[in-house]
């Protein structure tokens, strides 16, 4: 029914599955918005694979994927802590799309001031 190759390609997918899913929290958390983006692309093809081969799998297929996840997240932990983030410290330069759309850009007292002053406009109307 499955042979070596069908699960050694489930292991991979849920590995990548899962390892990018990992990535993907990190950098919506990060507000990263490009590079969650990219990653979507990278999840959709990988689940594609991944239920290709899920949809007729048995118990050992079950098995195999579980393992391949669990590599995974722990993997995208560490590389994301380890070497992404330095990057992200070492101040590289983010993607326009990412430095215009962060919260980081705003002052957070002005943007208060901002809320409050529009607050009081419609207190007194």
């Amino acid at each position: 029914m499955f042979d070596l190759i069908d699960y050694l390609a489930m292991f991979t997918s849920s590995f990548v599955v899962v390892f990018l899913l990992g990535l993907q929290s990190k950098h919506v958390h990060k507000s990263k918005y490009f590079a969650a983006a990219m990653t979507s692309v990278g999840i959709s093809i990988a689940q594609f694979v991944f239920v290709k081969y899920a949809v007729n799998g048995n118990i050992l297929v079950l098995i195999v994927s579980a393992i391949g996840g669990a590599i995974g997240i722990a993997l995208s932990i560490y590389v994301h802590d380890h070497h992404i983030e330095k990057l992200y410290q070492k101040n590289m330069r983010t993607h326009r799309i990412d430095s215009f759309l962060t919260a980081s850009n705003f002052d957070k007292k002005e943007w208060r001031n901002s809320l409050n002053l529009k607050q009081s406009k419609t207190n007194n109307d």
